[in-house]
């Protein structure tokens, strides 16, 4: 397996999950989906209707069970799946990681990367 040169660890998670283009009224834009893999810097949604409807570098607004709205860019579309960047700064990369501690239950993974 090639070496992973991601950031942040990537944690295997179950939870629903909501997004729409950014700027578009909430009503049939909306997409459901299941996160099956979250880190601090983004998602992906797995489960989309085919097609999702989400082009690369679309902007969107993520909400995920248990944790607050995001907002994110299309990094990668294929099949009923889309990767979210969260493009965060300092310091909502700080926030980013407490949530997601909280919400793992492995908050020592994150800080000790």
């Amino acid at each position: 397996m090639a070496n992973d040169q991601r950031r942040y660890r990537r944690f295997d998670v179950a939870r629903k999950a909501r997004l729409r283009k950014a700027k578009e009224a909430e009503s049939e834009a909306t997409k459901q989906g299941l996160v099956k893999d979250l880190s601090v810097s983004g998602v992906s949604v797995y489960g989309l209707e085919q097609p999702p409807g989400f082009d690369e570098g679309d902007p969107v607004d993520v909400e995920v069970l248990g944790m607050k709205p995001r907002h994110g860019q299309v990094v990668r579309v294929i099949d009923d799946c889309i990767a979210i960047d969260f493009g965060l700064d300092d310091e909502e990369e700080h926030d980013a990681i407490a949530e997601l501690g909280i919400v793992t239950g492995e908050l020592s993974k994150l800080i000790d990367n």
